[in-house]
């Protein structure tokens, strides 16, 4: 702004020029005309109108006819002042806000209008004006008695700008991938100690002033040492199976502080025990400790894929570090949940809208139950920590060695310590990746973890993975044991021999179904009616398929070992015996009778549990 001169004269009345403070004539109030004042700068007037309205906040013309210009402003607003904290951010490409709950427990919620409002309103000072900022600066130099300032007045972010905000496209947020409450380590390795948001890793560090002993580069093996004897004496009072639980229970443990590290999905990883009481969910919630400082947030098995997808898009939605499936109790087979444990990224309808969004899973799954049933695809995706207290009631057990979980809040930050050392020295170690074999879409995982593990002399990782498999995986036991049956009875002496009461294998295929209808009869059971094939599933309360699960017309059989390849062919049932009508990939055809005797009796138990082997069928051979 010029300042006064009185040397000058004044365009508008002639006199000698003379200006106020704003640069205006004191005679006529006008600009003068030998050097017109420069007009405000959007400095000063933003200052001109805090004073005015008493605020030291930006101030935001709400009665700007160019909408789209209120609005942009608007951001720069909201975008210069998060900054210290940052608490807006793009979530799965929406905007939303950092909070935190009645626990502490910091929680994403989507920036509705009410909410961006709200923001609006405590960042910025709203006022009406009929003309933009800098011709509201011009008036404001011809007005020496403020009579326009005093014409406007303050008012609340105006709801069209609010939704006009939200309905930009491309809005340029801080993006914000998951939360952490304890220090993680970068995709660079450094470890990210300060609380607030970390760009680097996409990361919000909700820190509690937990107080940490210094990580060294390279730690010594004394260091080492140290940690892991640590760790080993949060996890010494669970009564683990193998050697290999132990270190589950350590992987899914580490997993918060180097899911940055690892560039792929993590695993489920499934706490079992054959009866209630063994500890399960107190495992969890110590695994869940360190990273947290807190008990792992729960989630219930859901009845349908609408409502796993729900759950899911919700637990994901918050960025947790650890999401606990708790106390499964009927088989676990979600394709939802299967997608979500494999997949970098999961996308979904948002609930209420059409509006679908992406959100990265770096949460790690946790799971529990006593001896829960897995289908195959969620099996695979599953690694196991098993834990047997060889007791009928193991929740009576004493002389623990810590008081768990209390142990482990007290020496919360000793066991951040600890994970962070044992990892820091294989990263010093060079990354040195895993000597076992990875598993199929865990391979990063694997190589990771198992490596981290290695490295401080802790082996048998995964080594209870094949006979978890045997066990959990129902449908593979179904299908082997069904296999094996088609294999035993499918092995004819070339040329067969006839059954007494019917055909050979190479007798016509005719003459074999009618054969074999009147055998029946002749045996005293029904007759066996020529019925379409059907699928269903197995009565367990009954212990008998009342329908053959999974098989239908031209389904494929394979076996196990390739010995045999076969189709069904044909499938009976009635008064709930079955009958598999079953051919070589030779071409002949293979009956296979009903029980003998008539009773009822499964040919295999659709859960693995109840098997007839094939001596006990009466069959041709």
């Amino acid at each position: 702004m010029r300042p006064p001169n009185e040397s000058a004269f004044c365009a508008g009345c002639g006199l000698p020029e003379k200006l106020n403070d704003r640069g205006l004539c004191v005679n006529c109030a006008s600009f003068g005309a030998a050097e017109p004042a420069d007009p405000f700068t959007g400095e000063e007037m933003h200052k001109l109108l805090s004073e005015f309205f008493g605020t030291d906040k930006p101030m935001l013309n709400a009665g700007d006819p160019d909408l789209e210009a209120v609005s942009q402003e608007a951001w720069n607003v909201l975008r210069q002042s998060n900054i210290d904290p940052v608490s807006i951010f793009r979530v799965g490409g929406i905007p939303s806000r950092l909070e935190f709950d009645d626990t502490g427990a910091p929680v994403v919620r989507i920036l509705t209008t009410a909410r961006l409002r709200q923001e609006m309103a405590a960042r910025a000072t709203w006022f009406r004006s009929p003309v933009p900022l800098d011709a509201l600066a011009e008036l404001i130099q011809g007005d020496p008695e403020n009579k326009l300032l005093a014409k406007l007045a303050a008012v609340r972010p105006p709801k069209d700008v609010i939704e006009n905000m939200l309905a930009m496209p491309d809005i340029f947020l801080p993006v914000l991938e998951r939360i952490v409450e304890a220090p993680v380590f970068a995709p660079d390795g450094t470890i990210e100690t300060s609380p607030g948001y970390h760009a680097g890793s996409r990361t919000y560090y909700a820190g509690r002033g937990l107080k940490l002993r210094r990580v060294s580069d390279d730690p010594t093996v004394t260091e080492v040492d140290e940690a892991v004897s640590l760790v080993a004496e949060l996890l010494r009072d669970f009564p683990f199976v193998t050697e290999a639980d132990p270190l589950t229970a350590m992987a899914a443990m580490l997993g918060p502080f180097v899911r940055s590290l690892i560039d792929g999905s993590t695993p489920l990883h499934l706490i079992e025990a054959p009866t209630p009481g063994t500890g399960k969910g107190l495992l969890a919630d110590v695994i869940a400790i360190p990273a947290t400082g807190r008990r792992a947030a729960t989630i219930t098995e859901a009845r349908g894929e609408e409502e796993w997808r729900k759950r899911i898009t919700a637990v994901l939605r918050n960025g947790r570090p650890v999401t606990m499936i708790d106390n499964i109790q009927a088989r676990l087979d979600s394709a939802a949940l299967s997608a979500a444990i494999t997949s970098p990224l999961w996308t979904d309808r948002l609930l209420g809208a059409t509006e679908i969004v992406a959100y990265p899973v770096t949460t790690v799954w946790l799971a529990t139950g006593n001896n829960p049933a897995l289908s195959r695809e969620i099996a695979r995706r599953t690694v196991r920590c098993r834990m047997d207290a060889g007791l009928e009631h193991p929740e009576s057990r004493a002389r623990f060695a810590h008081e768990l979980p209390g142990w482990a809040h007290e020496h919360q930050a000793d066991l951040v310590w600890a994970l962070l050392t044992i990892t820091r020295s294989w990263l010093a170690a060079g990354r040195r990746p895993w000597s076992g074999v990875p598993l199929g879409s865990l391979e990063s995982w694997c190589r990771t973890i198992g490596g981290i593990l290695e490295n401080v002399g802790l082996t048998g990782f995964l080594g209870n993975l094949e006979a978890f498999r045997a066990e959990s995986d129902e449908e593979s036991i179904a299908w082997s044991t069904f296999h094996r049956g088609v294999v035993e009875c499918a092995r004819w002496p070339r040329g067969g021999r006839r059954r007494p009461d019917g055909p050979g294998p190479s007798a016509p295929a005719d003459e074999r179904r009618h054969s074999a209808r009147a055998g029946d009869e002749s045996r005293g059971g029904p007759p066996r009616p020529a019925r379409p094939p059907v699928r269903g599933s197995a009565d367990p309360a009954q212990g008998h398929l009342s329908r053959p699960p999974h098989v239908a017309t031209g389904a494929r059989v394979v076996t196990p070992t390739g010995e045999t390849s076969t189709n069904v062919h044909q499938v009976h049932h009635q008064a709930r015996n079955l009958w598999w009508t079953v051919g070589r990939s030779g071409g002949r055809l293979v009956d296979v009778g009903r029980p003998s005797g008539g009773r009822s009796v499964p040919v295999v138990d659709v859960g693995g549990r109840s098997t007839r082997s094939s001596s006990e069928w009466e069959t041709s051979r």
